[in-house]
């Protein structure tokens, strides 16, 4: 289960790089900033605006609370990766509870393209 060792790792890393856009958003008093993949977009400010509603129509119908919170979901990446690597390491024995929980960790992000159904536990 390499490939899906790579495809859990990938996705902390994206969840990762997301909680750390909303720190920066939510450090510029509730104002969505874009990071510098967007410096040069052109069509950068309408995506900009159009975020900035999204999430304030959001925080009508649902405040954020402490699941929310970039700092929570950092550190469950955290402990994510820890697992993924450490069940990843050749002296872990039962492969079957190696693949059951790598493929229980997979379940959150079954809907992305790169997910196989075989990884499903």
């Amino acid at each position: 289960m390499t490939g899906l060792a790579d495809f859990l790792l990938a996705r902390i890393a994206e969840d990762e790089r997301a909680a750390a856009d909303e720190a920066v958003a939510r450090a510029h008093s509730g104002t969505v900033v874009l990071g510098p993949a967007y410096d040069d977009h052109p069509a950068r400010e309408a995506i900009r605006e159009q975020l900035q509603e999204s999430v304030t129509a959001l925080q009508r119908v649902r405040p954020w609370t402490a699941i929310y919170d970039p700092a929570r979901v950092l550190a469950e990446c955290e402990a994510k990766r820890k697992i993924v690597e450490q069940v990843r390491d050749p002296a872990w024995s039962s492969y079957a509870v190696r693949d059951l929980v790598l493929g229980n960790l997979a379940l959150p992000y079954a809907d992305h393209p790169d997910y196989r159904e075989e990884w499903r536990p």
